[in-house]
C-alpha cells in the first residue's frame, strides 16, 4: 500500500487562536485532544485574502464537512469534535471537524524513507489516516485510497506528497529504536 502525507497549502491560511484554557491544557505535539470540548468555538484572524480550505493542519487537523464525509466512508468509527471558527474582523463563521486519530512514531532514514515500528503496521492497515510524529514534527499520513477519494471530490487547498514507509524497527528494552 502506498502512503502519503497531507498538509494545507500556505496560501492565505487563517490563523487560529486557541482559547487560553485549551492552549494551557492541550499538548499539540502529543495530539492530546481530550481537553477540547465536543463542540467548541475558536476565534481566528483573517484578512480579505484568507482562504478556508477543506483541510486545515495548523494547529491541529481540521476537516470540512466534505472531507469528514470522505473519512467516514473509510472509517465509520472515527470520533470527531465539532469546531466552529469565528472570525471577529470579517464576522466569518466556518464549521470544521477535529478527528481523534491514532499516532505512530517514525524516523527518517538516510535514503529519504520513513522507518516505523513493525507494531505500527497493523495501525496503518486499520486506519485510513494517522498522525505521524517524526522528532518534533507532526504530519498526517494517509493511505492511497483516501487520498484518491479526496482528489476525486476536489478537496481544496491541500498538498499531497508520497512517502516510502519501511517497517523495520523493533523495540529495545530501553524503548529506543534499533534496526
Amino acid at each position: 500500500m502506498r502512503y502519503f502525507t497531507i498538509e494545507r497549502k500556505d496560501v492565505y491560511r487563517p490563523r487560529i487562536a486557541l482559547p487560553y484554557t485549551i492552549n494551557e491544557q492541550i499538548n499539540l505535539k502529543k495530539g492530546k485532544t481530550e481537553f477540547v470540548e465536543r463542540v467548541a468555538v475558536w476565534t481566528e484572524k483573517e484578512s480579505d485574502f484568507t482562504f478556508f480550505s477543506d483541510i486545515l493542519t495548523d494547529p491541529l487537523l481540521l476537516l470540512s464537512s466534505k472531507a469528514k464525509e470522505v473519512l467516514q466512508l473509510y472509517d465509520a468509527k472515527t470520533a470527531f469534535k465539532q469546531i466552529i471558527l469565528f472570525g471577529k474582523e470579517e464576522e466569518t463563521v466556518m464549521q470544521y471537524y477535529l478527528p481523534v486519530l491514532s499516532e505512530v512514531n517514525g524516523q527518517r532514514t538516510g535514503d529519504g524513507k520513513v522507518a516505523l515500528y513493525k507494531k505500527d503496521k497493523s495501525i496503518l492497515e486499520r486506519m485510513p489516516i494517522v498522525r505521524l510524529k517524526i522528532g518534533e514534527s507532526i504530519r498526517y499520513l494517509l493511505n492511497m485510497e483516501i487520498v484518491e477519494s479526496f482528489l476525486k471530490r476536489r478537496i481544496t487547498g491541500i498538498n499531497v506528497e508520497m512517502v516510502d514507509i519501511v517497517f523495520d524497527r523493533e523495540y529495545e528494552k530501553s524503548g529506543e529504536y534499533m534496526c
